[in-house]
């Protein structure tokens, strides 16, 4: 799951504040680690932030959740980017991207 939180709609540019990535229903304790990427329109895939350790929650059916984050919701200190830029999370591993586009 790719968790965008953006500012503003008025303008052209929109604020990115925070990005999550979640997986849920893993069977055993394991190690994940995720990244965000970004693509301004018309270009190409950057990294955002490169690989960081996810956080594993234990659910009461015995598996197990995990969770990475960068910046914060209540921000406005985050990076800017144009009107429809992609915006995803990646899972190391995984050539699988999940995508949010900023409107």
């Amino acid at each position: 799951m790719c968790m965008a939180s953006a500012g503003s709609t008025r303008t052209s540019t929109r604020g990115l504040n925070s990005v999550g990535a979640h997986k849920s229903d893993l069977k055993k304790k394991s190690t994940l680690y995720a990244r965000w990427l970004y693509k301004k329109p018309g270009g190409t895939y950057k990294v955002g932030k490169s690989w960081k350790k996810a956080m594993l929650t234990r659910v009461y059916d015995g598996t197990y959740d995990a969770h990475v984050g960068w910046g914060k919701n209540d921000s406005h200190t985050g990076p800017k980017f144009p009107k429809n830029t992609v915006i995803c999370t990646q899972l190391k591993g995984s050539s699988t991207k999940v995508c949010a586009t900023l409107k």
